[in-house]
């Protein structure tokens, strides 16, 4: 009898329980049974955020999405709360950067070893070329990526190469790499540059 008891309360347990995903209001339950409250306004993305790059302005927010789907940058309008804009790139990774006029984004291409450049209008992104970064390792890829104060160099780590590339932003060479006793997995200049 006591194991038909708790056969009986597993099963209406079980079989009655919420599912997780949204409640009433702002909140959600999660699988573990607890239920979160976000504060704040929430704007629905695409799958696995990477990163997230405000512009210069302030104006705007530009996240690289990386997970099962295709890859895109979404670009998110701060003063409104709604996606812009979304653009389909090849390949993508943790990675973004501006120029110092937030005119021009750069993002890492992940896998393709390279870095996506992006002319940055009022109607949105526009692809401009790639710059692409020397390597040898055959599944390297390229993470991290940030731009000096004037704009004229981008710093780039790939993975599995442990190494730091400088690149010339107006020509797209390669001025110097230098390997790393580790794996990196960004860059961040100082203030100063």
């Amino acid at each position: 009898m006591k194991k038909i008891l708790l056969l009986f309360f597993f099963f209406t347990s079980v079989c009655f329980a919420q599912m997780p995903g949204h409640l009433k209001g702002n909140t959600v339950l999660l699988p573990n049974g607890w239920k979160i409250s976000p504060a704040g306004k929430h704007i629905q993305l695409d799958d696995l955020p990477m990163e997230m790059l405000e512009s210069p302005d302030g104006r705007y927010l530009i996240v690289t999405n990386n997970g099962y789907s295709k890859p895109i940058l979404d670009i998110v309008d701060l003063q409104h709360l709604y996606i812009k804009d979304r653009v389909s790139i090849e390949n993508a990774w943790l990675g973004l950067a501006w120029n110092p006029t937030g005119e021009r984004l750069y993002a890492s291409l992940g896998g393709k070893n390279a870095v996506g450049v992006f002319d940055f209008k009022k109607a949105g992104l526009e692809s401009v070329a790639n710059l692409d970064l020397p390597h040898k390792e055959k599944d390297s890829f390229v993470a991290g990526i940030s731009v000096n104060p004037d704009g004229s160099r981008l710093y780039a780590v790939q993975v599995f190469e442990n190494t730091l590339t400088m690149l010339d932003t107006s020509t797209g060479k390669e001025v110097k790499t230098v390997a790393l006793d580790a794996e990196p997995y960004t860059t961040l200049l100082t203030a100063d540059g």
